[in-house]
């Protein structure tokens, strides 16, 4: 059984300066670092089991920079990819963990631990009131809501009106 396994790239690069005015940037060699997917414990995942990298690489490869473009570009699947392109359905998922050797019962787990933080953190938000509130959202998420911070800034714009600046004349 393979298991599932994500790449990690770390890129050298060079800057090389000489006697002319002109500079040049030189790529070395790019190392693919794969990791295994494996049962992870977000509970930022919309529904079904969260996955994540394990920590221990099970695979090291070094390439030229080139050979690795050429390849990308040529192969004719590995495009980038963007915003919700970059999301992964739960069936995916699901079949990953099942792949890496997860049983029904460990995914359902998963699953289920996800779902009670979730409604813990929902139940903490409402019980909290103005700023409390606010202060547990930045810390469980990283973010505040981008309605709360324009209303902030332009409440802030309001009270406190552009300052015209005065410059010094000088005599």
């Amino acid at each position: 059984m393979s298991t599932p396994s994500s790449t990690s790239t770390r890129r050298s690069s060079s800057i090389s300066s000489g006697s002319s005015a002109q500079k040049r940037v030189h790529f070395g060699d790019i190392t693919i670092v794969t990791y295994p997917m494996i049962l992870g414990d977000n509970p930022a995942v919309s529904e079904g089991a969260p996955i994540q990298m394990d920590w221990e690489a099970v695979d090291t490869v070094t390439q030229s920079m080139e050979l690795y473009e050429y390849i990308r570009n040529n192969d004719g699947g590995s495009k980038r990819r963007r915003g919700k392109k970059l999301q992964m359905s739960t069936e995916k998922r699901g079949r990953i963990v099942l792949q890496a050797g997860y049983s029904l019962t460990d995914i359902a787990n998963a699953v289920m631990e996800v779902e009670a933080i979730k409604k813990s953190r929902a139940e903490s938000l409402t019980k909290a009131d103005g700023w409390e509130r606010l202060g547990l959202l930045l810390k469980n998420t990283g973010k505040l809501p981008k309605d709360i911070i324009s209303g902030v800034v332009s409440a802030g714009r309001k009270i406190m009106p552009k300052q015209k600046s005065f410059r010094a004349r000088s005599a």
